[in-house]
């Protein structure tokens, strides 16, 4: 892996840069970056400029996807509770019937995946 630390040094211009005129030589480039959904305000006061409601239509964008966000946790949320309580009665049953092994296994399981669950939703899975 390549290790270099950024300095203020320019690297040496390709002789193409060279023989152009001295007012095209200047190369500008910008880089801006940002976290989250919503862009920070210069960024969406051109929008506003370039697209009529851009602004507004970012953030209608940016909630629908929040909103979509917490609908799948509470899926997934409702998914584990279920699943948890199935694998846990499905213990119980296995163990009434006679085979404590099983059930153990099935209960532990059970329980696993109950605590995987409620430590998703607490520390969260992101991705983005």
């Amino acid at each position: 892996m390549n290790s270099q630390k950024p300095t203020d040094e320019l690297p040496p211009v390709p002789d193409v840069l060279e023989r152009l005129p001295e007012d095209l030589q200047e190369i500008y480039i910008e880089a801006v970056a940002f976290r989250g959904p919503i862009p920070p305000p210069s960024i969406l006061a051109a929008y506003e400029k370039v697209i009529p409601r851009g602004a507004d239509r970012l953030l209608t964008l940016a909630e629908r996807e929040q909103q979509h966000r917490f609908e799948l946790v509470k899926r997934a949320q409702l998914f584990g509770l279920i699943s948890s309580l199935a694998t846990t009665a499905g213990a119980v049953v296995i163990a009434i019937y006679g085979s404590p092994v099983v059930a153990g296994l099935l209960g532990s399981a059970g329980l696993l995946a109950g605590i995987a669950s409620v430590l998703a939703s607490i520390f969260g899975r992101d991705g983005d």
